[in-house]
């Protein structure tokens, strides 16, 4: 089985002069997704290319929003495709992007540059701030205690106990067993929200 499947299937670049949906042929498990909710993402992609660009402001990001929905619609239904498994995936899609377009305008859906992604990295413990260095030390701490404080100013709590879970050295996984929601979506949601409060704080360019 491939780890990845493209839609439209068979698509050729060299072809199809659309913008691929490519979505994970597995689950976060390494379960197979059932082949069915793939038949359906292909009855809507279109539909799915066009909710992107008017929520998320660019057909870019189809594949990020039709991967969040897949996972939360087979996670939650398995191989039960009801009467209409397009429409499922669809609605799960609308869902998906409403939260996926926390940060509105000043999002920079292009990606994080480096300095937020030492950032990020930062958080998760994979790089350390020297022990000795009491001073480097000393302004990292009071760099995420701000981000913190940000985040519950703008009365998000939830992404807050994410940066603790975070900084504890938790997998996504366990992150969103311990908040009961979808991992996935949990990480791209602190993400966008770490970008906001990291330039926000200037502590990226």
């Amino acid at each position: 089985m491939e780890s990845v499947v493209n839609i439209p299937f068979g698509y050729d670049p060299d072809r199809d002069r659309i913008l691929p949906i490519c979505l994970p042929a597995r689950d976060d498990d390494g379960k197979p997704i059932a082949w069915g909710w793939f038949e359906a993402v292909a009855r809507i992609e279109n539909p799915l290319r066009k909710l992107t660009r008017n929520v998320l402001g660019d057909e870019v990001y189809v594949s990020e929003l039709t991967e969040t929905a897949l996972k939360i619609v087979w996670k939650k239904h398995g191989e039960n495709y009801g009467t209409s498994p397009s429409a499922r995936i669809y609605r799960q899609a609308e869902w998906s992007a409403r939260d996926l377009k926390v940060g509105g305008s000043e999002r920079d859906r292009r990606g994080l540059n480096v300095a937020l992604e030492d950032l990020h990295e930062a958080l998760r413990g994979s790089l350390l701030t020297d022990p000795c260095n009491y001073e480097a030390h000393y302004v990292e701490e009071m760099d995420l205690a701000r981000v913190a404080a940000l985040f519950r100013s703008k009365g998000r709590d939830d992404v807050a106990e994410m940066l603790q879970h975070v900084r504890d050295g938790c997998k996504w996984k366990e992150v969103g067993a311990r908040m009961n929601c979808d991992p996935n979506v949990a990480q791209r949601k602190y993400r966008r929200w770490l970008e906001r409060a990291a330039r926000s704080l200037k502590l990226v360019e």
